[in-house]
């Protein structure tokens, strides 16, 4: 009687998912505070994105200490493509995400995991968080709600929503909305939480689960325009328009969706979006060092700034529609 060779081992209940790229500085404290979780029945994917610093050693180092790590090298071809080349070979039913430069508290998979089963028709599943500096230490903690359309209509008014790093999703749904777009190089979390809000549920618990690390490294240059700024109001335009029954340019020829993200740019600059920005960003910093008189003279200097800020804070950004009657006007297309 031929003998059956050995069964393949059981799927693990969630995947993490971890990309790094030139990340040593903090990798060795992120990889430990995924493998110190209380819940066990996890695998740790690390997907080194073509480092050219000690990453991959140091990923090698903890795999061969613990099989639950895989290391997957692939050439430098950005966070987005090394997103979805994780997932494709994850097992889980459920991913969760963290950057490498942050961590997780011990409990976030077991809290996370038993909120999971606890609601079927749950797709996405965040936490609080609290921010640290670059050397560890603690700083303001972050809190979102808990309920679905709370959380939805925050995320649809850019306001503050649960961190990429703090994420957990089924992976059937992230399947179904075909992963993460490699045409976003950034915000291409924005756009799979638009895209992945038709599936199911979110929730997000209350607790700060993660702990986000702030460095020079995430420093955006005030008032830029490209980037993440556009790549998110991109985001929300292409959520907009797809809701309204139109055609996805994200999702058109190439020639096509240069020229939407084009269009897109140009109506911003038309609108002072630049200025805009370097706006709010200068608002940030003085609330942020709580000069507070300081911080009165800036919001009344630019009444046409403060406004549209009030309006984004108060009453969803109106941008995205705006947006999405103008280039329905048009009457050109993207062809898919």
């Amino acid at each position: 009687m031929a003998r059956s060779g050995p069964s393949a081992p059981a799927a693990p209940a969630i995947s993490v998912l971890l990309a790094v790229r030139d990340g040593e500085t903090w990798l060795a404290a992120a990889l430990a505070s995924v493998l110190a979780q209380t819940l066990a029945d996890f695998e740790l994917l690390v997907v080194d994105d073509g480092s050219r610093d000690g990453s991959a050693a140091i990923a090698a180092r903890f795999a061969a200490a613990d099989p639950r790590l895989r290391l997957l090298r692939k050439p430098g071809s950005g966070l987005t493509d090394s997103l979805n080349h994780g997932l494709a070979q994850a097992r889980g039913a459920w991913i969760a995400r963290l950057d490498a430069d942050d961590l997780c508290d011990p409990t976030r998979l077991q809290r996370q995991w038993q909120l999971a089963c606890s609601d079927p028709q749950l797709v996405f599943i965040g936490s609080g968080a609290r921010l640290i500096s670059a050397d560890g230490r603690p700083g303001r903690r972050l809190r979102y709600p808990a309920g679905h359309r709370r959380l939805l209509a925050d995320l649809r008014a850019m306001r503050a929503f649960c961190p990429h790093s703090s994420a957990l999703i089924r992976r059937e749904a992230l399947v179904a909305v075909g992963g993460y777009r490699t045409r976003f190089r950034c915000s291409q979390d924005l756009d799979l939480w638009l895209r992945l809000s038709g599936r199911g549920r979110f929730t997000s618990l209350p607790e700060p689960l993660v702990l986000l690390r702030q460095h020079r490294g995430q420093v955006s240059r005030a008032g830029d325009l490209r980037g993440q700024p556009l790549d998110a109001r991109v985001a929300m335009l292409s959520d907009q328009l797809r809701r309204r029954g139109l055609p996805d340019p994200v999702e058109a020829s190439e020639d096509g969706w240069q020229a939407f993200r084009i269009w897109v740019e140009q109506q911003l600059q038309q609108d002072g979006f630049a200025a805009y920005l370097a706006y709010v960003e200068e608002a940030q910093r003085l609330a942020g060092r709580r000069a507070l008189p300081r911080l009165l003279l800036h919001l009344l200097a630019r009444p046409g700034c403060a406004w549209t800020l009030l309006r984004s804070r108060l009453w969803a950004e109106p941008f995205a529609a705006r947006l999405a009657q103008r280039w329905a006007r048009r009457g050109q297309p993207c062809a898919v």
